[in-house]
């Protein structure tokens, strides 16, 4: 029984509480459904009803802005359609206005230009005989300058020369009274040194004699007689044990002196050597620079006889010419055998186009002939660029003959190293045979004037 009070007990318990669910969840269902009937349902029709509104008010936007834009690009482009007409028909006006000024413009500047052109050609001739006559002139003034320059010029470098070679000569003469002071100087220090080293020696004897002699004296002063000492032997002994000893001192000390002096002495010795060595260098080179100056007194005597001899030789031949003259047809034989420029001419009058055959202005007729000319120009300068290439790579730059030229200098390359100064040709001092300098003057081109010529005279060759 109580169970069964127990189970209608938990029955009981557990219906109420089952059933205050059910009521709770049937009181929250209708509550909701009040809320969604009256606040979801009327939010969600009015959200609806401003979104379309929204929607439709921006469609209608959208359109206007289409139809308005749709309108100005229509009238954008009939504007454009109708402006590019009334241009083209503008410039159809215009191009046939313009080719009735330009027709009429050439007219007149052709009339001009041909009446320039005639006037001009009037003029050419006598500007042409100026231009001549100024050329001519300026030519002859020009060589006679430069014939009256020359002369000056050789003048001056002789004179120069002369001078170089009195400097030359002035400074030998003070480089040998300067060699002579040095050999005198030289003289003197070995006259000097062989009087130390002999002093030396004496010294060293002196010291050797001293040396045997104070054994003795020492002796005879340890072992004195009664002879000694009654006659003063002892004490002329002892004098002389303290005088040896102090000339051995006094010895020593000149021997520390002349050591030295010695030294300093070989030491001047060296630097006067030097100073010698010195001295000889720049003779010899003064030797060389009056052998220099020699050398181009003859060069340029040697350059005056062959310049004088090409002179006369055309002297002759304009003279001959002159005697024989005839029109120059260089030019034209030239013209004549240069074949290729034809070529290059009929090259680029086939590649003029339909611009050019076709066109009435002068100018550009002009422009484009004057282009030609600098186009055959460009290839002429081409060609002769290349053929002288060629005639380079035949010569010059042959590797044939560049190798054989390198194959024979080093085979004589030790017989050229072997090569000394004295293997040259000997040459004269000018200086030595009196018919190339004179012996009064002093200049190879002789400046003296002498009515009385002193006896033993002897003229030079070359007189200024």
């Amino acid at each position: 029984m109580r169970w069964k009070k127990y189970e209608q007990k938990c029955a009981i318990l557990l219906q109420s509480h089952f059933k205050g669910w059910i009521d709770r969840e049937i009181m929250r269902r209708r509550r909701n459904k009040n809320y969604k009937a009256t606040v979801v349902i009327p939010s969600i029709l009015r959200i609806q009803s401003q979104y379309r509104g929204y929607a439709e008010r921006k469609m209608l936007a959208i359109l206007k802005l289409e139809w308005f834009n749709a309108n100005r690009i229509q009238m954008t482009w009939r504007t454009f359609i109708a402006m590019r007409l009334a241009k083209e028909l503008f410039r159809k006006h215009m191009e046939r206005m313009q080719g009735i000024s330009i027709t009429k413009i050439q007219r007149h500047f052709r009339g001009w230009w041909w009446r320039r052109f005639a006037y001009q050609k009037k003029a050419a001739e006598a500007a042409r005989r100026l231009y001549a006559c100024r050329i001519i002139m300026r030519g002859w003034i020009r060589y006679r300058d430069g014939r009256r320059y020359r002369t000056i010029k050789e003048s001056w470098e002789v004179e120069q020369s002369a001078e170089t070679l009195m400097d030359l000569d002035e400074e030998r003469a003070e480089i040998l009274e300067d060699l002579n002071d040095i050999e005198l100087d030289i003289y003197q220090r070995e006259k000097s040194l062989r009087k130390v080293n002999k002093r030396i020696k004496e010294i060293v004897h002196f010291n050797e004699q001293v040396a045997l002699r104070i054994p003795k004296v020492d002796w005879e002063i340890d072992n004195p007689g009664p002879k000694d000492i009654t006659q003063g032997w002892y004490d002329a002994f002892k004098d002389e044990y303290e005088r040896l000893h102090n000339q051995s001192a006094l010895a020593r000390e000149e021997m520390r002196l002349c050591k030295c002096k010695t030294r300093d002495l070989q030491t001047e010795l060296d630097t006067l050597w030097l100073e010698r060595e010195d001295v000889q260098i720049d003779l010899d080179a003064i030797g060389q620079a009056e052998q220099q100056e020699f050398e181009l007194i003859r060069r340029m005597q040697l350059a005056r006889a062959d310049r004088k001899k090409r002179e006369e030789w055309e002297k002759r031949v304009r003279m001959e010419k002159n005697k024989w003259k005839v029109d120059d047809v260089r030019k034209t034989v030239i013209r004549q055998t240069r074949y290729d420029l034809d070529e290059i001419a009929a090259d680029l009058k086939s590649k003029r186009n339909e611009e050019f055959v076709s066109t009435v202005s002068f100018w550009k007729r002009h422009d484009y002939k004057k282009a030609e000319k600098d186009k055959l120009k460009r290839e002429v300068r081409d060609r002769r660029k290349h053929h002288n290439d060629e005639v380079e790579k035949m010569g010059i730059k042959n590797q044939t003959i560049r190798h054989t030229f390198d194959a024979v200098i080093s085979g004589t390359l030790d017989l050229l190293k072997g090569g000394s100064m004295d293997m040259r040709t000997d040459k004269h001092d000018l200086r030595e045979d009196p018919s190339n300098m004179c012996r009064i003057c002093g200049r190879v081109y002789c400046e003296c004037d002498l009515e009385k010529k002193p006896k033993g005279y002897v003229e030079t060759k070359y007189h200024k």
